[in-house]
């Protein structure tokens, strides 16, 4: 961050240096050389390099270039020479006069030197430079001698190529550039935020730019290549980093409103994101300076220097120019018009393995592709040169006209015999495309005499070392046909003068072909590991920054623990200590007062109106009030135990005094992590019967693979090798056939969907195979607080005069009233203030007309408390607490605005009201009050204040019943499925609730947990079924009750939110946290959690939970359909002696044809009766229900219909009837043809398992994609060539394709009609 705020600090500086920068970077890009030439990057020790240097130091010949001349005589032919060889650094020119004088009739010279320079309208001259081939001197002799020539002559040869590029780059490479800089302009106007975003980042990579071109100035020379392709790589590779400045600055600018700030922050993120990225960019272009052929190195070193100066200049010149340029940025924003992805991108993730398998189905095709390119890579620069450029021209008349494509040069020592190079001129002319050898052997024909040759050629020719020949070759440079010949040429050579060498273009251009074939390999090679190392260098960065930045944290958090490590007051020796909880021992007295944590178990010792919160251990809303007198009873519940602290449990009113009697493991909550440790997670329904599958199907394949081995090596009759590998791939067949791949896929892609439907409707799976355990769930066990009910008290029912009620229930209380409308405080007192405001009363505002003045806080013994308040005439006092013990201190009560006196029968008909409340399970407080007139009352104290009230009314309130909850009961009775409430509140509320929602009918069928403890687990597990309600229960009972309900066999699903909750969820088949009142510990070891806490979210997770296992059956009776039709194929065509398919059709077949459908099967939606059918047996098996026959019948089916549809292929190969023997080409194509559709069609069929497809009322979209996609995928395996070869198919006509639809569309009526069947069977069954 350091270096971020500093690049923030000085933003102005930097763009100062940047600008000053500049100008002598523009000096440096013009003052480097571009070099136009590719053979000038070939290693100095090549024969063609080294030739190319005897060359000029030898004959001072440098370049070479031919001039093809049309319709000139030869006068002026040999003036326009002599014009040529005035040229500045035209060392000679070459044409038949150099070999003898003009008077010589031609007739004389040697034919084939004749017509090497002569057609019949053209003749051809040969220029020799004193320069190399991309020097500017050679350059500006080209053009020269083509302003000298006129439009008759045609220079060709690599300088006039070279020349012809060097205008064409420096005409076209400015266009070029800015035309991306206007794509990539446009392009960012549209796709990012802002119309000025795109310049502000062109000209900060601009400036990059630039300084990477000025900077080359040191190397002293680049290639044409590297100056064309530096700008528009550094513009694309380095734009990616100024994008993701950009939008990690708006993301911070979010975040906090200091845009300098936001910056240093942007430029951090930058930094450490890109670090690692354009390190192994920078990588990969250095790799290139491993090249021999050093054109790599020139690349390579100024693409890293560019890639190098965009990240600096990203993190420095761009946060500069847009913090400077901040607010025309902001004016200039605009909608971005590319779409929200969030929602296309969890699409995406949810269908991952169809992206992996398109991708694996994309390696073959790419690799095939791959090879092609290789093959077919061309290094002829002239291929991709406009046509009417001169240099092309030039060489299509060379090539028309004189039939010479290349030329190549050969030096030969001068000490060699004249009769040995003739030798050797002879022999090379037989070397296929030669056209002739000139030399001075070949210029000196038989009827030419030596003496006349003149000097200028033999100074062409020969020299003090060395002998020049002349090759022309009819060959292309680049072409595989010039090399091979040049291998040939230099074979002859060698046999002849070991010293020899062979140059020219087309031998230099066959060095760098082989020299950049090595290149690429190491290139590649030395790319890869640097990158490797580079990521693996990063990796290890990062886990040692990691492990001290983790030993740092795990410092400070060891510090901050022994900081803020629990703590509690202790008295010992006498005296009050404050020490950590962990030191507690049995013994110790602790002090406790509101807002502590209880630090371990103990026995209450004094109580001032204590109130703990055990809602985590017992599951009580309500904090329970403590006491120190003993407890009448042996198995006292846990929740009723009011003399006793437990840890993990909170103080939320008065203070008191423990003894403590259990710390760790000992007290109750780490009884409950006992029990969870020793609780084990057992497989799930699904996961038993697909190991049952997996059994039964190895067993299977092991039996039909031995016995056909066996059977065809019988039938065989031999042991040979052949005979032996032949009978060993049937059995492979046959293994591969009867194994379903794709089922593993199709499951976990189905429970993964599954699981993302399940949270969108506020139910998390955090273990995917519980997604089917739901739907076989036959009892839900389920908490009652904040799951069947809303867990926030509210009064629903009260007497007496509601303002005055409200009045006095709201001023005296201490829970305190938001100005959001939210109330805080216990759980009691905050529904009585959301009373008040039902009834239109603002506490706030009450608190400001009467003030409070005087109170008597509650009291555990006398069940009340008194607050008094002041107003315009004097005091009032409002009184709330247990009915019996108000209405005993009450002489008066309210009645109509009037305080009347109390009577027996008023007192009665209270009473009355009060038990009627209770018999509903509502916690009823009473409310009076009492009038002070003449002042503040000077005693204060509880006996004084509170006589002599007024009765007000009563106040009944309960944790209401979700709304939702009561359908969803009767839903899960409708589907079979036995709710059943299990709480530690009290009997009676349990009752009540559970009335209200129809959980159970009589009072009989609720039980205490003190009664569950008279009973075995064995009698538990008898007597289960005969209780709906479980009251004042402990963690244990719970584990219990989920325990008996599976010793019976029923899949039990348990809700909880609470700590001692958790062993009973891990025990369950199913574990059902709460997202919102759940602790972390519960959340933990559940199998789902409920966002919304909500029952009814657990009922439609149990049909999504059928659902999804219906969806797995038709998937598995799909796939094993499919795979038991080509298991009796296999199986049927070796009993007839042929071959119906080979391993890599099954393969593709169960990978591919059948894996999308049977994907897009497990979207399938529910059936209608999908809630209203009885759960399944949890021990039913996969074939359960008349799967296993279905299976049967749909496989023999397409079993029948593939072998028909072989014989049929096999007909039509040969022409007439016959039972096929052996391979029949046509008969596999077809049979894997209509296999393959069939099992198409037969997905369409498997959409439900009895009722007929055609009365579906939904359309499976994506089964329709999947079975498109099959068939083209089917097809284009059919039909590409070297697929279809790879696979050993033939071409399939129309007609074939016809038959094998219409063989493979039979299987939708056929299954349809045994559908109906079964259908009408099944009702005949229910009438009997």
């Amino acid at each position: 961050m350091g270096l971020s705020k500093a690049v923030v600090k000085n933003r102005v500086l930097i763009l100062i240096v940047a600008l000053i920068l500049l100008v002598p970077s523009v000096f440096g890009m013009l003052g480097t050389r571009i070099n136009y030439d590719m053979l000038d990057y070939l290693p100095s020790d090549m024969d063609t390099v080294i030739g190319q240097e005897t060359l000029k130091e030898d004959f001072g010949k440098g370049a070479f270039s031919f001039i093809v001349v049309q319709d000139m005589p030869v006068q002026e032919v040999a003036q326009l020479k002599e014009k040529i060889q005035q040229v500045d650094h035209v060392e000679s020119v070459l044409w038949y006069d150099s070999v003898a004088d003009l008077s010589i009739p031609m007739e004389l010279l040697p034919d084939k030197l004749y017509h090497e320079f002569n057609t019949d309208d053209a003749t051809m001259l040969a220029v020799f430079f004193d320069s190399a081939t991309s020097e500017d001197v050679t350059m500006d002799a080209i053009r020269e001698i083509r302003s000298i020539a006129g439009k008759q002559c045609f220079v060709s040869g690599m300088s006039a190529l070279v020349t012809d590029l060097k205008d064409l780059c420096e005409q076209e490479e400015p266009i070029y550039v800015a035309l991306a800089v206007a794509c990539a302009c446009a392009a960012m106007m549209l796709l990012l935020d802002g119309w000025l975003v795109p310049f502000v980042f062109l000209a900060s990579i601009g400036m990059a730019i630039v300084y990477n071109l000025g900077s080359n100035f040191f190397l002293g020379e680049i290639s044409y290549i590297t100056k064309a392709l530096s700008a528009v790589l550094q513009l694309a590779v380095t734009m990616d980093y100024s994008i993701f400045l950009w939008h990690s600055y708006n993301e911070q600018l979010t975040l906090q409103s200091d845009h300098k700030e936001a910056m240093a922050v942007a430029i951090h993120n930058t930094f450490t994101s890109v670090i690692g990225s354009s390190a192994t960019t920078i990588a990969g272009f250095i790799a290139l300076c491993f090249m021999s052929f050093t054109l790599g190195r020139d690349l390579g070193i100024v693409m890293a220097k560019g890639v190098l100066l965009g990240v600096l200049g990203c993190v420095t010149v761009l946060p500069s120019m847009i913090l400077v340029l901040d607010k025309p940025l902001q004016k200039t924003k605009h909608r971005s018009i590319i779409p929200d992805m969030r929602g296309f991108s969890k699409k995406l993730v949810n269908i991952f393995p169809v992206f992996l398998v398109v991708f694996a189905l994309l390696i073959a095709p790419a690799y095939y592709g791959y090879e092609k390119a290789n093959d077919e890579v061309y290094y002829n620069m002239g291929q991709c040169l406009p046509e009417d450029m001169n240099y092309v021209i030039s060489n299509s008349k060379l090539q028309e006209d004189f039939d010479i494509a290349s030329t190549h040069m050969v030096l030969v020592d001068a000490g060699l015999s004249p009769k040995a190079v003739k030798s050797m001129i002879s022999e090379m002319d037989q070397v296929d495309g030669v056209k002739y050898v000139l030399g001075l052997e070949s210029v000196i024909g038989s009827r030419v005499p030596q003496e006349v040759l003149p000097d200028s050629i033999k100074d062409i020719l020969e020299s003090d070392r060395w002998e020049l020949l002349l090759i022309n070759s009819e060959y292309a440079p680049a072409s595989d046909e010039v090399n091979d010949q040049i291998t040939s040429l230099n074979t002859i050579l060698k046999s002849y003068d070991k010293g020899g060498m062979i140059i020219g273009e087309a031998p230099c251009m066959k060095d760098m072909i082989e020299t950049t074939d090595h290149d690429f390999a190491v290139v590649t090679a030395v790319s890869i590991l640097a990158i490797f190392i580079i990521i693996l260098l990063v990796v290890l960065l990062n886990a040692v920054l990691g492990v001290v930045q983790e030993s740092k944290a795990e410092a400070a958090i060891e510090a901050l623990q022994t900081m803020t490590a629990a703590t509690c007051k202790v008295l010992r020796d006498g005296q009050q200590v404050t020490m950590e909880s962990r030191l507690l021992v049995p013994g110790d007295v602790v002090l406790l007062e509101a807002g502590d944590a209880v630090p371990a178990d103990g026995r209450i010792l004094e109580s001032a109106s204590m109130k703990i919160e055990e809602a985590a251990l017992t599951g009580e809303s309500v904090p329970v009030s403590k006491f120190t007198e003993p407890l009448a009873g042996e198995q006292v519940s846990l929740g009723d135990r009011k003399n006793m602290a437990y840890m993990g449990s909170a103080v939320v009113y008065g203070r008191g005094r423990m003894v403590v009697t259990a710390t760790g493991m000992d007290t109750e909550m780490g009884k409950i992590a006992g029990v969870l440790a020793q609780t084990e997670q057992e497989e799930t329904p699904l996961q038993r019967k697909l190991t049952q599958l997996g059994s039964t199907l190895s067993k299977m394949v092991l039996a039909i693979c031995v016995f056909i081995f066996v059977f065809d090596l019988l039938v065989a009759g031999s042991l040979t090798l052949e005979s032996v590998l032949e009978t060993f791939m049937v059995a492979v067949s046959l293994a591969v056939a009867a194994i379903p791949e794709g089922l593993a896929t199709v499951v976990t892609v189905v429970l993964s969907i599954g699981v993302t439907k399940m949270s969108q409707h506020n139910a998390v799976i955090r273990r995917l195979t519980a997604v089917e355990t739901l739907g076989c769930t036959q009892v839900i066990c389920s908490d009652k607080t904040g799951t069947l009910t809303q867990n926030k008290m509210t009064v629903v029912e009260h007497t007496g005069p509601e303002g005055l009620l409200g009045t006095a229930m709201t001023l005296c209380n201490d829970a305190v009233e938001n100005p959001d409308g939210t109330v805080q405080g216990e759980p009691t007192e905050a529904a009585l203030v959301r009373f008040g405001v039902d009834s239109g009363l603002d506490k706030n505002r009450l608190e400001q007309e009467q003030p409070r003045a005087a109170e008597a806080p509650f009291d555990s013994s006398r069940k009340m408390m008194s607050t008094i308040h002041r107003m315009d005439n004097g005091f009032i006092q409002y009184t709330k607490g247990a009915p019996d013990e108000v209405l005993r201190r009450c002489t008066r009560y309210e009645e109509n605005g009037q305080m009347l006196p109390m009577t027996e029968e008023k007192r009665q008909e209270i009473l009355a009201q009060n038990k009627a409340m209770a018999d509903k399970a509502l916690r009823v407080l009473a409310a009076a009050i009492r009038l002070w007139e003449g002042g503040l009352p000077k005693d204060d104290s509880p006996e004084y204040l509170e006589q002599d009230l007024c009765f007000v009314g009563l106040a009944g309130m309960i944790d209401p019943v979700r709304p939702e909850v009561k359908a969803a009961i009767q839903q899960c009775r409708t589907a079979g499925i036995r709710p059943v409430m299990i709480t530690g509140d009290h009997k009676d509320t349990a009752v009540a609730i559970a009335k209200e929602l129809g959980i159970l009918d009589d009072p009989s069928q609720a039980v205490t947990g003190s009664a569950l403890d008279s009973l075995s687990d064995e009698e538990l597990a008898k007597e289960v079924e005969k209780y709906s309600v479980y009251a004042r229960v402990q963690p244990e009972h719970k584990v219990r009750i989920v325990n008996a309900w599976r010793k019976r066999g029923a899949v039990t699903a348990m809700t909880g939110d609470g700590v001692n909750d958790a062993p009973s969820i891990k025990s369950a088949d199913i574990g059902v946290g709460m997202g919102i009142t759940g602790t972390d510990v519960t959340k933990n070891v559940a199998d789902m959690v409920l966002a919304d806490d909500n029952f009814a979210t657990i009922v439609g997770a149990v049909g999504e939970g059928r659902r999804i296992y219906d969806n797995i059956r038709e998937a598995i009776q799909f796939l094993l359909a499919s795979n038991m039709s080509e298991v009796l194929g296999v199986f049927v065509a070796t009993l007839l002696g042929f071959t119906l398919m080979n391993p890599v059709h099954l393969l593709f077949i169960n990978l591919i044809t059948d894996c999308f459908p049977a994907l897009a099967l497990g979207l399938e939606r529910e059936e209608p009766d999908v809630m209203e059918r009885p759960p399944r047996p949890s021990d039913d098996g996969i074939f359960a229900g008349g799967l296993g026959w279905d299976i049967a019948y749909q496989g023999i089916l397409i079993t029948v219909i593939t072998l028909v549809s072989y014989i049929i292929g096999h007909c039509m190969e040969v022409g007439y009837f016959e039972m096929p023997k052996g391979v029949s080409d046509d008969g596999m194509t077809m049979a894997f043809l209509t296999m393959s559709m069939c099992e198409i069609f037969h997905s369409f069929n498997m959409r439900s398992q009895r009722r007929s497809v055609f009365s579906l009322s939904s359309h499976n979209k994506v089964l329709w994609l999947a079975m498109i996609g099959s068939l083209l995928l089917t097809t284009v395996v059919l039909e590409v060539p070297f697929i279809a070869s790879a696979f050993g198919f033939t071409p399939v006509s129309w007609t074939e394709y016809g038959i094998a639809l219409g063989l493979a569309v039979l299987v939708i009526p056929v299954v349809e009609i045994v559908k109906a069947c079964q259908r009408a069977h099944g009702r005949r069954k229910k009438q009997l």
